[in-house]
């Protein structure tokens, strides 16, 4: 109870018990979804994983606040050398994970535009299908597409370095305490699931990041807002995780426009700059579809539906109700029984590129389905 009088307010308590009861609520959920693929809350799982989350919670509150006290929240200047350090230590690490596994990790999804070009923008971003495209004809030119998935990897990995550091420059910035500084930036370097990930010839990669540092942006942005002038820079740096998070992903502008929107109700010191950004947002939108008529592809509606095919794909697995009409209309998209069958509630992929699969009629009855 002491601890709790000297580092903890009512309202942060009433924040932690909520947050460890949402997370046990989640972890509920999604392990009896990904395991049974039914949706249903174990009460004793909700209470048991809060209960271990809260006291985490707790344990790490107390550490950050007594480092707090020990610093005395002194501000001292991040030197530049310290930053470069950080920096080439990241790009080294990860240099090590590439030439054990040389050329990098090819994935399908970029293996695959590799060797069908533009035409696969109709399901993935067209400009990371650029991006790819540009690197399979530097490989040509070399010999070898082992040196584009090489270059794709090295270039990977610098983004990532870069954006390693920039986080701990935040979290530097903010004064947060040493040891949580030290603790995120060895988890980031020495996860070997992440030096995986660097070098895996995966947009999901930059994607998260870029997603993490948005978050940061945001508490910039949201709880340090009596501060207007956020700087030219801050907003070019803004600016490009949103090009990144938009491009990398085609539901990108499903996450970038309603935070935009909401920023711009909330935010009313920086509705000037975010209302640029909104536009400059669409305008990456305007010029996706715009690139996409040039290469003359357009996305496959299936990748549009994917979340309620799979839905759909969850009801009839399950032996849900559909009328006798619906049930008429699934069968021309797929047979009733091969879509139970195929259904896997970690993916929609095993449905969406069966062979059973009538795309065509799809495409047909788009208002229907």
């Amino acid at each position: 109870m002491f601890i709790l009088r000297k580092y903890l307010t009512i309202k942060k308590l009433m924040a932690f018990i909520f947050f460890s009861i949402l997370f046990g609520v989640v972890f509920s959920i999604s392990h009896k979804l990904v395991e049974e693929g039914r949706v249903y809350i174990n009460i004793i799982e909700v209470f048991g994983t809060g209960i271990i989350i809260f006291l985490i919670l707790m344990v790490l509150w107390k550490i950050i606040q007594r480092e707090e006290d020990k610093e005395a929240r002194a501000i001292v200047p991040l030197r530049k050398k310290e930053i470069l350090v950080i920096f080439l230590l990241s790009i080294c690490i990860n240099i090590i994970c590439l030439l054990t596994y040389y050329p990098g990790v090819g994935m399908n999804d970029g293996l695959n535009i590799m060797y069908y070009g533009m035409s696969q923008a109709q399901q993935f971003p067209v400009f990371y299908c650029i991006g790819l495209t540009i690197l399979k004809k530097i490989g040509i030119a070399l010999g070898s597409l082992q040196y584009s998935v090489a270059i794709y990897s090295i270039l990977q990995i610098i983004c990532v370095s870069a954006l390693y550091t920039w986080i701990y420059v935040w979290f530097s910035k903010k004064q947060v305490p040493k040891i949580v500084k030290w603790l995120v930036l060895l988890y980031f370097l020495m996860e070997p699931l992440l030096a995986m990930y660097a070098i895996a010839m995966l947009k999901d990669t930059l994607f998260s990041l870029f997603l993490f540092v948005l978050v940061l942006l945001l508490y910039d942005l949201i709880i340090e807002k009596s501060n207007n002038d956020m700087g030219k820079m801050w907003w070019i740096f803004f600016a490009v995780v949103l090009f990144g998070i938009l491009s990398l992903r085609n539901n990108g502008s499903y996450i970038v426009f309603p935070i935009l929107l909401i920023l711009i109700i909330c935010c009313t010191n920086n509705r000037k700059n975010i209302f640029v950004m909104i536009v400059f947002s669409i305008l990456v939108v305007v010029l996706q579809k715009l690139l996409m008529i040039h290469f003359g592809v357009e996305q496959l509606f299936q990748e549009m539906v994917a979340i309620p095919l799979q839905q759909i794909a969850a009801v009839v697995a399950n032996n849900g109700e559909i009328s006798a009409e619906q049930a008429n209309f699934l069968n021309q998209l797929m047979p009733l029984n091969e879509m139970a069958s195929k259904y896997n509630p970690g993916t929609v992929d095993t449905l969406k590129w069966d062979g059973m699969f009538n795309r065509t009629f799809l495409n047909e009855h788009k208002v229907e389905f």
